[in-house]
This record gives C-alpha cells, sequence and structure tokens, in this order.
C-alpha cells in the first residue's frame, strides 16, 4: 500500500507472499541521495519486482543526519533491508560527475577528469572518487560520493556493487530506445535536480545534471538544452521520468513551452507485483534499471 501508517515512508508495498523468511534469491535494489531514499526487491526466481520503499525528506541532509535516517529506515524495515541477499545494488543519486569515452580513460587520472569539469571543494577531502562502465556506449561515468557514506553501506552490506545513478538511467534509456531511428529526450526529475539524456538509438548525444530551486529554473535549462541542440519544442518529444506528479507546477508550465510530453513507463524487462500499479509507472525508471548494471 502507499504511506503505510507503521512508517513514514511516502510509499510502501510489500508483496504478500514475501514473509519474515525472506528468500536468497531476491535481490536488493536501493537509491540515496541527501533528500531521498528508495530501495525495491527483486525475485530474481520470478523476474518480478516484490516491494518498494521510498523516503522523501523535507530538506537535504547532512551527511551524518542521512546515515542516522537510514538506519532508523532499515529498523522499520526488518528484515526487508538485512544483510542476507546474495546481490544489493547501489546508487548514489544527485553527486556531481562527468563521463569519460573509454578511448581516453585512466582509472589512475580520475582527479584529472573529474575536476576539469567540476571545482575542488574544501569538503573533497573526505569524499571518494568512483567509477562505473556505461557498457552501451564504451565509456566511464566518473563521480564523487561522501566518504562516509560510501564506507556506511560497505559495512552494512557485504554483497555490495556501487554505482551513480546517471548509470542506471542512462542504460535504461538507450535500452528502452535502441531499436529507435529518431531523436530522443528523456529527463529524470528530482526534488532538487534533474538529469535530462538525449539519445539516437544506442548513441548518446547529451547527457547532464542540472540543480534547480524553482520550477522557472527547470525551464530555463530544458529550453536552454532544446535550443543549444537545435531541437524544436513543437515536434520534439520530452520523455519524462523521476517522482513528479502528472499535474505538478513543474509539469504544467513545462507543457507551455514544450508541445509533446509523454511519461516513461516501467522497464518491460521484469514483472510487478499488483500493488506496484497504485505508484505512478514513471516513477523509480532509473531504481528499476538497475538491474541492466549487474
Amino acid at each position: 500500500m502507499i504511506t503505510d501508517k507503521k512508517s513514514d515512508a511516502w510509499i510502501s508495498i510489500v508483496d504478500e507472499s514475501i514473509n519474515a523468511d525472506v528468500s536468497r534469491i531476491m535481490n536488493l535494489f536501493i537509491q540515496c541521495s541527501s533528500n531521498f531514499f528508495s530501495a525495491a526487491l527483486i525475485d530474481t526466481d520470478r523476474n518480478k519486482f516484490v516491494a518498494l520503499f521510498d523516503y522523501r525528506f523535507p530538506y537535504p541532509l547532512s551527511n551524518d543526519d542521512l546515515t542516522e535516517k537510514i538506519l532508523q529506515i532499515f529498523e522499520q524495515n526488518k528484515p526487508l533491508l538485512d544483510n542476507h541477499y546474495d546481490s544489493v545494488v547501489l546508487s548514489f543519486c544527485g553527486f556531481n560527475n562527468t563521463l569519460v569515452p573509454d578511448v581516453f580513460f585512466d582509472a589512475d587520472r580520475l582527479d584529472e577528469f573529474y575536476y576539469a569539469n567540476h571545482q575542488r571543494q574544501s569538503t573533497e577531502t573526505t569524499n571518494k572518487l568512483l567509477f562505473d562502465n556505461l557498457r552501451r556506449i564504451s565509456a566511464r561515468n566518473i563521480y564523487s560520493v561522501p566518504k562516509s557514506l560510501f564506507d556506511f553501506f560497505n559495512s552494512w552490506y557485504s554483497n555490495l556493487s556501487i554505482f551513480h545513478g546517471a548509470t542506471p538511467f542512462i542504460e535504461g534509456v538507450l535500452t528502452l530506445h535502441k531499436n529507435t531511428s529518431e531523436r530522443t529526450v528523456t529527463v529524470n526529475i528530482q526534488n532538487t535536480y534533474f538529469e535530462m539524456v538525449v539519445n539516437q538509438g544506442g548513441n548518446l548525444l547529451y547527457y547532464n545534471k542540472f540543480n534547480f530551486m524553482s520550477t522557472e529554473d527547470f525551464i530555463y535549462f530544458l529550453v536552454f538544452v532544446y535550443e543549444q541542440l537545435e531541437m524544436n519544442p513543437e515536434s520534439q518529444v520530452l520523455n519524462i521520468a523521476g517522482t513528479t506528479e502528472k499535474n505538478s507546477a513543474i509539469i504544467v508550465l513545462t507543457s507551455k513551452y514544450i508541445r509533446n510530453l509523454q511519461f516513461v513507463q516501467r522497464p518491460s524487462f521484469a514483472f510487478y507485483s499488483y500493488g506496484f500499479d497504485e505508484v505512478a509507472a514513471h516513477y523509480h525508471f532509473s531504481l528499476y534499471n538497475q538491474f541492466l548494471c549487474v
């Protein structure tokens, strides 16, 4: 059900087939940012998502406060979020990143690649540089995450794979439109930022992440990219993922600038318990697509 009274989750769905003895054949997918935490369980025998949790925080939390909040979430959702899975996949969302083609990539030069696009901050000494392999486009996604969060999750889960949130988003979009010849535009909208992908079939033409504080900020960045890439807002469809409501101020204003809006659907490579029907299909697109990363 949505908003279980026993927790402060925005969304809480647990399939009736799950009992206290959580099977090891299920895999756990997690996404974490400074202002949200979401998790999903997939039953690998049936290739079916059977649980979903989503917590939204009213403002970005510090690393210490976020760790404390996640511990509370773990306690509320025992044993579903405990350390007993063969595979746990975690994405750090909203943190700065940069893409580098494989032909130029050198693991010994992560600092050089990352700071070519991002200003070095005083807190960087407490951060950890990581990279993912974007297999569909032969590129690497380099990103920085707080070392305290990295260490916390590694101490909690023994079979952990870590990615940046952009990785399943990009892989998911490219997989969804791999047989499409025309240009496709997709945004993943979260509370304080959005990601934007422009692709043509399996070719990535553009990716960027924008932080925004208002609806007007969002429209400014969106229209700017349309103009820079010479895309016609009268004809170029905008595909929308993320957790924005279909009647939200962002969507209402966007529809005045971009004629054709379309909401993405859940990935078709898996099945979903009936409780997922209560959740908008365009929510958690990148969370589900962590399936493609491992």
